[in-house]
């Protein structure tokens, strides 16, 4: 349901389609904010990918899985939909109602705008953990939203890693490159700027 791409939204015929569903379009966003309303009232959420039908976000507090919630995104109609899993601070929600071809652009549009946060090269030594990888590692350069990391061995783009910093409190993120030993993580929720003050001192 959720995609890793963009795809080209200039074909009138194409945009035709995925208002009515038969095409499911996706598209990788950078910071895409959207409130999402459920029983506990509204949460700004940070939307990472979605597509015709779905949408992957993160918030401090998510929804619970199962919930029923409203999804408003800048000014376009607000969609219905249902949180179908929660995985820390992040969570997938399934859309009643297709998305408007705006979001795409929206999404497109965020992209474009997206400043990339400052990078600090540092050399801290970190553990990470996921599915098949647990190792020493040394985290490279760092940045609020991400860090390279000198794992030993490589580790395959899309696996989510859980890095344990001594000090702090474990954090989650996705790997997004790879290159022989070295790759780039996302993370799951933004670090705190005194969190990477504190890190850039090390």
């Amino acid at each position: 349901m959720f995609g890793n791409r963009a795809r080209n939204l200039s074909a009138t015929k194409d945009a035709d389609q995925a208002v009515d569903g038969r095409t499911d379009y996706r598209a990788e966003t950078s910071g895409l904010a959207a409130t999402i309303t459920g029983s506990t009232g509204p949460i700004t959420a940070t939307i990472h990918n979605l597509s015709t039908r779905g949408l992957m976000a993160s918030a401090p507090q998510p929804p619970k899985t199962g919930e029923s919630v409203v999804v408003s995104l800048g000014s376009l109609p607000a969609v219905n939909g249902q949180v179908r899993w929660v995985k820390g601070s992040r969570f997938g929600v399934l859309l009643f109602t297709a998305l408007p071809v705006g979001a795409f652009r929206v999404a497109d549009q965020g992209r474009g705008r997206q400043p990339r946060p400052p990078r600090h090269i540092v050399r801290i030594p970190a553990r990470i953990e996921g599915p098949g990888v647990d190792r020493s590692a040394t985290i490279q350069n760092i940045s609020l939203s991400g860090m390279a990391l000198e794992a030993g061995l490589p580790v395959n783009p899309g696996k989510m890693l859980t890095i344990h910093l001594e000090g702090l409190p474990p954090m989650e993120g996705r790997v997004r490159w790879s290159r022989g030993s070295r790759c780039g993580v996302l993370l799951a929720s933004p670090l705190d700027q005194d969190v990477l003050d504190q890190l850039t001192k090390r």
